[in-house]
């Protein structure tokens, strides 16, 4: 399973580059999932509606399907990885949004008009995608590349896994 992290500071394009990601990979005929980390709480149905008030009954979990979508409610422990890993089952690419977890390289998405350095030390970055390029001795992959910076990603996915002994 090919995992990716992309980080960047807000309006950095982050979202619009997994969204074209997601497509990319889905021409290619793999299944992804993307997973993104959100500021503060998650917004419930207002208290007193149905799902608020299962999960305020201590339901596990409360699922809400609505218009041919399934949205899911749960508690998670303080650091979730390996409870959303464990679900993941068949999907072959997890793209990670806002969230840096161990095992995955991290990719940062940086455009030039933000004025802002990188949000990460260049030491844990795999790659920067953007309208730059940062010259930090990491490999930059220009934001409309999506290939080039898919064949990147699978060519780390594959490094790390034969070292792994995973495929």
């Amino acid at each position: 399973m090919l995992i990716v992290s992309f980080v960047g500071w807000s309006d950095s394009g982050k979202t619009t580059l997994i969204a074209r990601l997601v497509e990319a990979f889905r021409m290619r005929g793999r299944r992804v999932v993307t997973i993104k980390r959100g500021h503060g709480e998650p917004r419930l149905p207002a208290d007193g509606k149905d799902t608020s008030r299962f999960l305020a009954a201590g339901a596990e979990a409360a699922y809400l399907l609505s218009g041919g979508a399934m949205l899911r409610w749960q508690a998670i422990p303080a650091e979730p990885w390996e409870a959303i890993r464990g679900e993941l089952g068949e999907v072959e690419v997890v793209l990670l949004e806002g969230m840096v977890v161990p095992g995955a390289p991290v990719v940062e998405v940086v455009r030039s008009d933000g004025g802002q350095g990188l949000k990460l030390p260049p030491a844990v970055l795999a790659a920067v995608v953007g309208d730059r390029d940062p010259e930090i001795g990491v490999p930059f992959v220009p934001t409309a590349d999506l290939d080039g910076l898919i064949d990147l990603l699978e060519g780390l996915h594959g490094a790390r896994g034969c070292a792994q002994g995973q495929r």
